[in-house]
């Protein structure tokens, strides 16, 4: 993670910070990243965000940062005292809580909403090349594959199992650091509006759907639905950003009225697209052999 003040983190989550050492609140409004000297909390300068009280190491050179998130089960703020005696230097939670005196507090109105927009300054601050993928199945397989290839002409921070909702997403953005030249960030969800959620945080310049098939119905009632959901990813593309999506589904009408002035390019195993394959064969190790048509060249 990059280094971030506390009133940059106060900015970007239009929080309010409570400093002990000045006994006074500073809303963001009136809060400017010149009030830094005045806070005295240039040292306090956050290098790791973190989720969970177990995550955080005590005696290290870290400055940490824990974010209480809720749950219909459990309250992170429930840990704050806890994360203190670990060594936590800022508590970024929903309201003041005043028992806790010896340390500092950035209140925002919502801990979710807050991670993602930390998450979204860190990747617009390192600005890598980013991926975004998505699909009912194979974007892990296909997510591990790009980052392979990518690994070849740069460092690339990718997706770590399935941190893929609205939780893993930000997560996976804050592991970013100015050493990274790429991004491959594998999206999923589980209703409507989750995808086009944490692409607006990665802001990809390629986004990819795999394909599209029947997994996780229950939160979007049937294939239809799964396909709309999927290409919610396209909308966090930019001007100059590239459409990647699966020939072969019969659902891309779901996700077309998004590409408009968009770069599109197709694939497939049966259709002839920017990219197909013809004269697949499996071995008796079932591993494959193909043509390979692209726009490029064959092989």
């Amino acid at each position: 993670m990059i280094t971030l003040s506390l009133a940059t983190l106060a900015k970007v989550t239009h929080g309010e910070l409570i400093v002990p050492e000045k006994l006074a609140a500073f809303n963001h409004d009136e809060l400017t990243l010149d009030d830094v000297d005045v806070l005295a909390i240039d040292e306090l300068s956050i290098n790791e965000l973190v989720i969970d009280s177990r995550a955080i190491v005590e005696n290290s050179d870290t400055n940490t940062a824990f974010l209480a998130l809720k749950g219909p089960s459990f309250d992170g703020h429930r840990f704050a005292k806890q994360v203190i005696k670990q060594g936590c230097q800022l508590l970024i939670v929903d309201h003041h809580l005043r028992e806790v005196t010896d340390t500092t507090q950035l209140i925002v109105s919502d801990t979710r909403i807050a991670l993602g927009k930390i998450a979204a300054f860190v990747k617009q601050e390192v600005g890598p090349k980013t991926v975004g993928i998505t699909g009912s199945s194979g974007k892990t397989t296909v997510k591990e594959m790009v980052a392979a290839i990518l690994s070849r002409l740069g460092k690339v921070l990718a997706t770590n199992g399935n941190f893929n909702n609205d939780i893993g997403v930000p997560l996976t953005l804050l592991r970013l650091d100015h050493s990274h030249d790429f991004a491959v960030i594998e999206m999923g969800a589980n209703h409507m509006g989750e995808i086009a959620y944490t692409t607006a945080l990665t802001q990809p310049d390629v986004a990819v759907i795999n394909n599209i098939a029947a997994a996780h119905l229950e939160g979007f009632g049937d294939l239809c639905g799964v396909a709309r959901a999927k290409g919610e990813i396209f909308s966090g593309l930019g001007e100059k950003g590239v459409a990647l999506y699966n020939q072969d589904t019969k659902y891309t009408s779901k996700w077309q009225w998004r590409l408009t002035n968009k770069t599109v390019r197709t694939f497939s195993c049966f259709n002839k697209a920017n990219c197909y394959s013809e004269n697949v064969n499996l071995d008796e190790n079932g591993c494959a052999t193909f043509s390979l048509h692209t726009d490029q060249g064959n092989c």
